[in-house]
């Protein structure tokens, strides 16, 4: 590990990932416009996950089943708030395991899931 350090592997590694997120994030940023356009990105800078707030209507633990379905997970957000009444129209997309190639699609398949009729490529 110490030479690994050493040789700046571990710099190289960490600019190469970020590098990936950020063009991930980009990726799922303009995919959720094109296809979920009622929904609002919530984008913290950094990390590994971006936020979805849609309409206030949304209950994202029937969407993550029905999304589940298409082969799309999503990670409903009502478990990260506190109190009785915790918004269910929030969700969290994480990025760090999914290929740029599958994030265009899988936005797709999330917004049929949502009940939008698919958009042809």
């Amino acid at each position: 590990m110490a030479l690994f350090l050493s040789l700046g592997h571990h710099e190289a590694l960490v600019r190469r990932m970020s590098h990936a997120y950020e063009e991930r994030r980009r990726r799922l940023v303009q995919a959720t416009s094109a296809f979920l356009p009622e929904w609002q990105t919530h984008d913290p800078a950094g990390g590994t996950s971006l936020w979805l707030e849609g309409p206030s209507d949304i209950d994202t633990r029937a969407l993550a089943e029905a999304a589940a379905a298409r082969s799309v997970l999503v990670e409903p957000g009502e478990r990260f708030f506190v109190g009785e009444n915790k918004p269910k129209r929030f969700m969290r997309l994480g990025i760090s395991s999914i290929g740029l190639q599958q994030i265009e699609p899988g936005i797709r398949e999330l917004a049929a899931a949502v009940g939008r009729r698919s958009v042809a490529a």
